[in-house]
């Protein structure tokens, strides 16, 4: 049957961490990148000679790496991986694996992940992991204009056409080029003039001939010009006018259109200095600073990592990050489709616990936890039903409880509390409490003055006779005065004493359900609690139960042996005692109270001697639990005996 119990207990705390796995798994269904957790059970072997089985035990915690769900978020730098890889970051000289991550750029300028400040690793040239550091990226220097290229028709029909181009100077500086084009009758035909001013200031800053040919195309030599721009500073950029390439319809033409022209400008390659708006991840993983002139910087790539088994190959670090358990190691490349997978830039990965699959587990867990309950139960219903067939050879007989004096202390210390809480409360006179507890011999003769509560005889006339302990005590405490002192019949005092009975014995715990000792029953167990204060005492018998419940419950050995009646027990001395563990050891002045005829509770293994000491802590022998003459013995050795 204990074998039973101990496999109903397995079974217990097997099902109590599947319960508690399931619990995290559900805490952690928002979680980014939580992978979910399942524990393997295997079964205990208590005798492998023969194959009976012992109960159950966890084997394994089982991480699943299944892709979860990708959520949009409103951070450019999220990054999920569709796929198999992992993110890669370091953190103190470690390499930590992550599906998902909320990304930012520390005040270096490092791309760093924001649940553990780790910093994002990525690719260089080489093919090697290196720190993503954005730290030159914060701010784009501008460009001056190089080239202007034009597009569009100078109509046939038309005389004069006149455009606005902007331009940016060797400062970064916008500025603004009027181009005035125009011909009149004195030319030949395909030929125009081209003025260029600054468009603030009117100020001419260059020009030439356009000229084309008869199919309307750019002659060769006329398709482009040069002007020079000066910056405020004194810096000086040279910008080319593309107007096509000669021969070809490709740029600017010269073809009927009437009297309406439609050459513009189509391009030019300078920008003023920019500053960082955002940084965005691509699905190569390439990091790419957004600047406010509209332009883009490369900041790197992100670095993934794949493992072929991950499941063994990685151990958790928390904040949803990996720490890799060993050899093989992982295998580092780019995102690319393949193995690795591919970066989404914007969104996280969400945790791939499924909430009805979770449930569906707790359930099955939650009815294995009751069904092993229900083994441990039943089993210890039929060891007490086993017990209490081996007390009925020895019926009527009451047992003896021998208390240790290290349980008579904490039994004084636990009803210190309550007494002197109750002393607040009804004492009219300042005071502390003294305790002293000891247990009650079977055949002890019982002085008068002793307190019984609750016995079934009622106080409530008996408070005021000179000889109730209870009455005595509780007038020179509440009033200050001997008792015969109180007015008799008073209402007031009446009411007062019973009240502060009633109080004094809720303090001590004693209640009607306690199993009250009324004269003439056994006292077994028993112990009686002196009450000193303000000089006066108040001797009170404790029944067992009231003891019991403010002691540990004490743990029995294995192998217990079953009660034994002193009175048919040979004794070399007549020693009595209550053994309850292995190396027990009892004071001489514990053993006084019992007495010849009491059950001895045997709770020890035969053949284990127990050490008998003074009340000094001198050992004057041991005890020896054995048989003799097919009957269990207690035999006394004195020092230096050996047992026979």
């Amino acid at each position: 049957m204990l074998t039973t119990i101990h496999t109903g207990l397995s079974g217990l705390r097997s099902f109590q961490r599947g319960l508690a796995n399931i619990g995290h798994n559900i805490a952690n269904l928002n979680s980014p990148g939580y992978k979910k957790t399942t524990l393997g059970y295997a079964e205990l072997m208590s005798r492998r000679d023969t194959g009976v089985s012992g109960g159950v035990r966890i084997a394994a915690v089982e991480s699943h790496f299944g892709q979860g769900e990708l959520r949009a978020t409103a951070n450019p730098l999220d990054v999920a991986v569709e796929g198999d890889g992992f993110l890669v970051s370091r953190l103190r000289g470690e390499s930590h694996y992550f599906r998902t991550g909320e990304l930012d750029v520390d005040r270096d300028g490092r791309l760093i992940r924001r649940a553990d400040r780790s910093q994002v690793q990525g690719l260089d040239a080489h093919g090697r992991l290196v720190d993503l550091s954005l730290a030159g990226l914060r701010v784009r220097a501008g460009r001056p204009t190089g080239l202007l290229r034009f597009s569009g028709n100078l109509s046939t029909d038309a005389s004069s056409h006149r455009i606005d181009v902007p331009v940016h100077d060797h400062a970064g500086a916008r500025r603004e080029l009027t181009l005035h084009f125009r011909r009149d009758g004195a030319m030949p035909p395909g030929q125009w003039r081209l003025d260029i001013s600054e468009g603030a200031t009117g100020q001419a800053t260059g020009g030439g001939d356009l000229r084309f040919d008869a199919a309307g195309s750019p002659l060769a030599g006329s398709g482009e010009l040069s002007i020079a721009l000066t910056a405020a500073s004194g810096g000086v950029s040279r910008v080319r006018l593309d107007f096509g390439r000669p021969g070809t319809l490709s740029g600017v033409t010269h073809l009927s259109g009437g009297s309406t022209s439609t050459l513009k400008l189509e391009q030019q390659d300078g920008y003023p200095p920019g500053s960082l708006t955002r940084m965005t991840v691509d699905a190569r993983g390439r990091v790419q600073a957004h600047y406010t002139n509209g332009q883009t910087a490369d900041g790197g790539q992100l670095a993934l990592a794949w493992f072929e088994r991950p499941a063994q190959q990685l151990l958790r670090a928390g904040a949803g990050a990996w720490l890799s358990a060993g050899a093989p190691p992982a295998r580092i490349g780019a995102p690319a489709g393949d193995v690795f997978g591919r970066i989404a830039g914007g969104m996280l990965e969400m945790s791939n616990v499924e909430l009805a699959t979770e449930f569906s587990e707790l359930i099955v867990s939650q009815r294995g936890y009751q069904a092993a309950s229900q083994l441990v139960a039943a089993a210890n219903e039929m060891l007490q039903q086993a017990l209490e067939m081996r007390g009925a050879s020895v019926s009527g007989v009451q047992d003896y409880r021998l208390y240790a004096g290290s349980e008579l202390r904490l039994l004084e210390r636990s009803l210190e509390t309550p007494l002197q809480a109750w002393g607040d409360a009804w004492a009219g006179m300042p005071g502390e409490f003294a305790l002293a507890a000891r247990a009650v011999g079977r055949g002890e003769r019982e002085s008068p003055a002793v307190f019984h509560p609750f016995t079934g005889q009622g106080h409530a006339g008996a408070l005021h006779a000179p000889d109730d302990p209870a009455g005595v005590w509780l007038a020179w405490q509440c009033f200050g005065c001997a008792v015969a002192a109180l007015p008799a019949g008073n209402r007031l005092v009446d009411a007062t004493l019973g009240a502060a009975l009633q109080a004094l014995c809720r303090g001590l715990d004693v209640t009607p359900d306690r199993l009250a000792i009324a004269d003439g029953q056994d006292r077994s167990g028993a112990v009686l609690l002196t009450i000193d204060r303000a000089g006066h005492s108040l001797d009170v018998l404790l029944p067992a139960a009231c003891v019991a419940s403010h002691l540990p419950a004490r743990q029995p050995a294995s192998d217990v042996l079953p009660p034994l009646l002193l009175s048919q027990a040979r004794l070399a001395n007549p020693v009595v005692l209550e053994v309850t563990a292995r190396s027990a050891s009892f004071s001489v002045e514990e053993l006084m109270t019992a007495s010849a005829g009491d059950i001895l509770r045997l709770d020890h293994r035969v053949d284990d001697p127990f050490d008998i000491r003074l009340a000094g802590g001198g050992v004057v022998g041991q005890g020896l639990l054995g048989r003799k003459h097919d009957r269990l013995a207690v035999k006394f050795l004195p020092l230096r005996q050996e047992a026979r």
